[in-house]
């Protein structure tokens, strides 16, 4: 068998093994933004508080509301000014809840 030789055309593959694409650090910034500012929807004494709180509220609408806004693509207008569009937002970037650990990694930062 005849080796394959590269040619000039042949582009390097990038090399992400172990990291994260640069994408996917995007979305996840985003996400961390989103949860920061409707951590202030929920004033709270403590960290933890707001955190538990927070993602209560979050898991009541991916549970309700979310099974049917989940198909539309631009926030329904009736959410305006309330954490429901900050909702809608975290969950169109990725349709998973975040886990207790993010979220109060977030509200600690809001709170900083």
């Amino acid at each position: 068998m005849k080796p394959v030789r590269p040619s000039a055309f042949d582009a390097v593959p990038a090399d992400y093994r172990g990291k994260r694409y640069d994408h996917t650090l995007r979305l996840i910034r985003a996400r961390d933004i989103l949860l920061v500012m409707a951590a202030a929807y929920f004033p709270s004494s403590s960290n933890r508080e707001t955190a538990r709180l927070l993602l209560d509220a979050l898991k009541i609408y991916a549970a309700g509301r979310w099974q049917r806004d989940r198909a539309i693509e631009a926030c329904p207008p009736q959410y305006a000014g309330t954490c429901r569009t900050l909702f809608w937002a975290i969950l169109k970037l990725h349709d998973r809840l975040p886990c207790d650990r993010i979220v109060r990694a977030a509200v600690a930062s809001a709170r900083q």
